[in-house]
């Protein structure tokens, strides 16, 4: 089940379902989402002790410049003019995306995103792995083009395997048994 409030987690945790917290809706942290889930939990039909996931946006590339670029994504999709000039309605091009200027007054919409080179993430998503103590973290982008988005869950994975809160929070056999 995926929920971003601690009613969602009650009843996750009342049914004996795994949950996935979805931290990307918020603007902090919410480590008592995740602490009621836990406390609360009740063993059900898919799962005999609690399996919390933590799904976290991220926009992640090589460059700070590339990064200012995917970061004009969110800008993009909520601009009626450029959005209009996209083929189709589909995502841009990464070479629009890199010349797309977004209007002096767009603010896009409070999503949260962790943004940033992999030097500038990795402390910024060890702080919200750290607070939540997940089972496991979701990782959701949006790119223009797939080479693209695979260079981003390469440097996004990399990033992961540094990280040295992200440690199962059950045994092994537990965690096998988290569907």
């Amino acid at each position: 089940m995926t929920g971003a409030s601690a009613g969602s987690a009650a009843l996750a945790a009342r049914l004996g379902l795994p949950y996935s917290f979805a931290h990307f809706i918020h603007e902090t942290n919410h480590p008592d989402v995740a602490e009621r889930y836990r406390q609360e939990f009740t063993p059900g039909p898919l799962n005999t002790s609690p399996c919390l996931s933590l799904c976290i946006r991220v926009v992640c590339a090589d460059s700070a410049d590339d990064v200012a670029a995917l970061q004009g994504l969110t800008h993009w999709l909520h601009d009626p003019h450029a959005t209009a000039n996209a083929i189709g309605g589909i995502l841009p091009s990464w070479t629009q995306l890199q010349q797309y200027v977004p209007p002096a007054h767009s603010t896009p919409p409070g999503l949260p995103i962790l943004v940033g080179t992999p030097t500038q993430l990795v402390d910024k998503i060890d702080d919200v792995v750290a607070a939540h103590r997940p089972d496991e973290v979701i990782v959701t982008t949006a790119c223009p083009d797939f080479g693209l988005r695979a260079r981003t869950y390469e440097l996004i994975a990399d990033m992961l395997a540094e990280i040295s809160t992200l440690e199962p929070a059950r045994s092994a056999p537990e965690a096998e048994a988290c569907t």
